[in-house]
């Protein structure tokens, strides 16, 4: 259970990032080991604070600390108290996602793996209802993991078929982001409930890992080529064929980012403005996003290379209010995702899943504040309002 602690998945994944930027093999990493070192502290180091203030709160507020079975045990009789009403909800749920989803297959006039083998010439990006897909989207992310804690609760297997689906559904239409948030939210909820043995659980880790790497590679070669990915990414090290393209596309993704914040810091003047827009936008539905805020979040004139376009969970903020916004942000992010940790309820233990899950992609992208992975929450607030009557 101590390995999904947020603090141990936040600078596991940042130390990875920043060892990794460290070794330079791409020619598009243009910043020194220094200067990522600067950064690495800047983000850092509030969430240490962050995290030790609610770790000292909760443990002089709760000196009786619950051990992992306790917690464990807490969870099972928090679905099992819901049994009935969960798995009523979960159907309904289900069926809506599924008539949504036919009403975008038949306005989109098609689905993306379609398009591809067709050469129809549209996009996977062409896919759905604007705004009413990130809304289908957080519906089917909240259904997959509510249906896999039911499964693991149960051993039923009709509970794995929504999981199943929603991955399935997420190479259909061709999306990675869906793809590996789902994943990784379900392996999170496994890992804190259900992992019991450590040296298995880390062994099946990594499988889980070089899986998910191979996955990504291969999705990714579907979408852009490998052989155009190589000539992008630029790697400064010959490749060995045998290599599957799926780790350079996961060190260019884990290190981009940060060389992409990296040049934010040298090249961008923040706003220095209260309404923090860059940060929030993603907050609204597309439709409303491009009226209100048409250029928030928007850094495509502030990259290295086009191909590679995003800049971490920081970026925003580092727009809106400079270094202070990263620090005051990082040091929210560790404030809300401890609080979950230590909640004990049903919509504590699925939202820090959510929330875990952020933390392990916030040196992607901001999945904090985007609504299709937030919304998530709003999901889970209907299940504890209809299932915890007295």
């Amino acid at each position: 259970m101590r390995l999904t602690n947020p603090l141990v998945i936040f600078l596991g994944v940042w130390i990875l990032t920043f060892a990794l930027f460290s070794l330079h093999l791409s020619a598009l990493l243009l910043q020194s080991p220094r200067d990522a070192l600067s950064l690495f502290l800047v983000i850092t180091v509030p969430f240490l604070c962050g995290y030790g203030i609610i770790w000292a709160i909760n443990a002089r507020l709760r000196p009786d600390k619950w051990q992992d079975s306790e917690v464990r045990r807490h969870f099972s009789l928090s679905i099992e108290s819901r049994l009935d009403s969960l798995r009523r909800k979960l159907l309904v749920f289900s069926c809506i996602w599924a008539a949504i989803s036919v009403v975008e297959i038949v306005a989109s006039r098609g689905l993306p793996i379609v398009w591809l083998f067709t050469g129809s010439g549209l996009r996977y990006s062409d896919f759905g209802i604007p705004s009413l897909h990130g809304f289908t989207n957080s519906l089917l992310l909240a259904t997959s993991l509510v249906s896999t804690g039911l499964y693991f609760h149960t051993g039923r297997r009709r509970f794995l078929i929504m999981p199943v689906v929603s991955l399935l559904w997420s190479v259909v239409v061709i999306s990675r982001n869906l793809l590996l948030v789902n994943v990784l939210q379900m392996f999170l909820l496994w890992m804190r409930f259900y992992a019991r043995n450590i040296v298995r659980t880390l062994a099946r880790s990594l499988l889980f890992a070089l899986a998910i790497l191979y996955v990504f590679g291969v999705v990714g070669d579907i979408r852009t080529g490998a052989r155009n990915f190589i000539n992008v990414a630029q790697p400064t090290v010959e490749i060995p064929a045998w290599v599957p393209s799926g780790f350079f596309w996961a060190y260019m993704y884990l290190t981009t980012p940060a060389n992409n914040m990296l040049y934010d810091v040298l090249t961008v003047r923040p706003l220095d403005t209260g309404a923090l827009p860059n940060t929030l936008s993603l907050l609204l539905p597309s439709v409303l996003r491009t009226t209100l805020l048409p250029n928030a979040g928007d850094s495509s004139a502030n990259l290295v290379a086009q191909a590679f376009n995003v800049s971490s969970a920081y970026e925003g903020p580092y727009q809106d209010e400079g270094v202070p916004g990263i620090f005051v942000y990082s040091a929210l992010i560790a404030l809300v995702s401890t609080i979950f940790w230590y909640k004990r309820s049903l919509i504590g233990y699925f939202g820090y899943c959510v929330l875990a899950q952020c933390i392990f992609f916030s040196n992607f992208y901001n999945h904090f504040l985007y609504l299709p992975v937030v919304f998530q929450f709003f999901w889970f607030y209907v299940y504890r309002t209809r299932f915890t009557r007295r």
